[in-house]
């Protein structure tokens, strides 16, 4: 409900429903969804682009397993994501603040 409000604002990640839309999106399998609410974000926007940080968030949403994969494709995915949310130099590396603040 609040994903249609983000896209008014010149920079969504600053308001309360960006993070948690993404989040929600992507723990009820809309990876897609979710990324295309990352894809809101205003460091896409910026002449310097995003951080490596919120592009391997992006990339890794769009390259969620589906839920008919097998189960070691899911559990590949899945060990990525933690390799990536544990990650601390990708993390270190945000150009912006907001970049991915919301996701760690």
């Amino acid at each position: 409900k609040d994903v249609p409000s983000l896209r008014s604002h010149a920079q969504p990640e600053l308001t309360s429903p960006f993070w948690p839309a993404i989040a929600t999106l992507a723990a009820v399998g809309l990876t897609q969804s979710a990324a295309d609410v990352l894809g809101l974000h205003s460091s896409w926007r910026h002449a310097d682009g995003p951080s490596d940080a919120l592009e391997a968030v992006a990339l890794l949403l769009r390259q969620r397993p589906r839920d008919d994969a097998l189960p070691n494709a899911k559990a590949q995915w899945t060990n990525e994501a933690r390799r990536l949310l544990d990650a601390t130099d990708v993390w270190a590396t945000c150009r912006h603040s907001s970049d991915v603040g919301g996701l760690q």
